[in-house]
């Protein structure tokens, strides 16, 4: 009951929002050359789930919370080069916060 109560309520927030911000961070390459990236404003939200003991743990919390944001496609994503990541793309600006609509 709380998890679904807690996802509809990271649904309506993302519903709400026109732009996440936040920097989005290199955290691993794979051997396959998938890159993962983490978002520092998604996993702010996340935290404070868990903090607030909305969730268990980070995992369980971003599970609930970049579904949410894709479904709106809000997920900011990085640019690349040859080189790896060159800054932020269409979604993610250098901002502190989200925009609302």
């Amino acid at each position: 009951m709380l998890r679904s109560s807690l996802s509809l309520f990271i649904f309506a927030i993302a519903a709400e929002i026109s732009h996440v911000g936040g920097e989005i961070v290199l955290l691993a390459s794979s051997s396959g050359g998938r890159r993962l990236w983490d978002n520092t404003l998604l996993t702010a939200l996340a935290d404070e789930a868990v903090w607030v003991n909305l969730a268990p743990n980070l995992e369980e919390a971003l599970t609930l919370v970049i579904p949410a944001f894709a479904h709106h496609n809000l997920l900011p994503e990085p640019e690349l080069d040859s080189t790896g990541y060159t800054g932020i793309g269409h979604q993610g600006r250098r901002s502190e916060g989200a925009e609302v609509m």
